[in-house]
């Protein structure tokens, strides 16, 4: 029994995504069953995008940079932890307010100021991958709205994540496999 309200809550502020259990030795034929139905070109996986937080930033840019560990580190213990997924995933000017607000972290930049660029990284895409579930089919060809990033197997895969997807849109469909 599956409530309802997770669907079509008040709470909800877009489109629900639809959720298919499905048997894992059968997915392949459900994305071939929809395809042949609605069309190769109406039918696309979707992809996820990861962001730079503010502690990949720096250390990226370490690296890159070839940065002393020990400023790094000194950095990284002056980057709050998220106190709650919903602020920490949305947050993306934490090293911009660290490095205008806090002594220590603007003396750790006069020293390398390297360290500026993973405040310009955070928040911006760091890589993207395909969806472990997500599904989308269209009334037209999924380029026309979505744009298609590539094709790394069977099905195109859109160039946005699930949130712009539905934005502009689109319905999710999670093929779930048990």
């Amino acid at each position: 029994d599956l409530p309802v309200e997770r669907f079509i809550g008040l709470h909800r502020k877009g489109l629900p995504a639809g959720d298919l259990d499905l048997d894992s030795r059968h997915r392949d034929r459900f994305y071939k069953f929809l395809t042949d139905k609605y069309g190769v070109d109406n039918c696309a996986q979707i992809a996820t995008l990861s962001r730079f937080r503010a502690r990949q930033a720096l250390r990226d840019v370490a690296a890159a940079h070839d940065l002393p560990d020990e400023a790094l580190a000194e950095l990284q213990e002056l980057v709050p932890e998220a106190v709650a997924v919903e602020e920490g995933l949305k947050d993306y000017a934490t090293l911009q307010r660290l490095f205008a607000d806090n002594a220590r972290a603007q003396d750790v930049l006069a020293q390398h100021p390297a360290f500026a660029i993973a405040a310009e990284l955070e928040g911006q895409v760091r890589q993207a991958s395909v969806h472990a579930t997500g599904f989308i089919v269209d009334a037209k060809p999924v380029h026309e709205t979505f744009g298609v990033a590539g094709k790394p197997a069977d099905l195109p895969v859109v160039s946005c994540d699930k949130d712009e997807l539905e934005r502009l849109g689109g319905l999710k469909i999670d093929l779930i496999a048990s």
